[in-house]
């Protein structure tokens, strides 16, 4: 089962927000972008951490074109 966590990220130079499925792995995510964007050449960059209901998390952003508006994302949760 698929878990998705909505996220609103806020930087000095951007601003990030939707909805991110969880994964348990980095590249679980990095393989389910890939299937998204149905192409194996996906950027992925961290692009913070944030909790959400005490949980903490590292987002990440897939695409392919950074001058695209598609773009995919993907959360780890950070276990102490």
């Amino acid at each position: 089962m698929k878990t998705s966590i909505q996220f609103n990220i806020t930087g000095n130079h951007e601003k990030h927000s939707g909805i991110a499925e969880v994964f348990d792995f980095t590249t679980s995510g990095y393989v389910s972008a890939q299937f998204y964007f149905n192409h194996s050449d996906v950027k992925t960059n961290s692009i913070g951490k944030f909790s959400i209901d005490g949980k903490n998390y590292t987002l990440f952003e897939n695409y392919i074109d950074s001058a695209s508006d598609d773009y995919y994302y993907f959360a780890i949760e950070i276990v102490k």
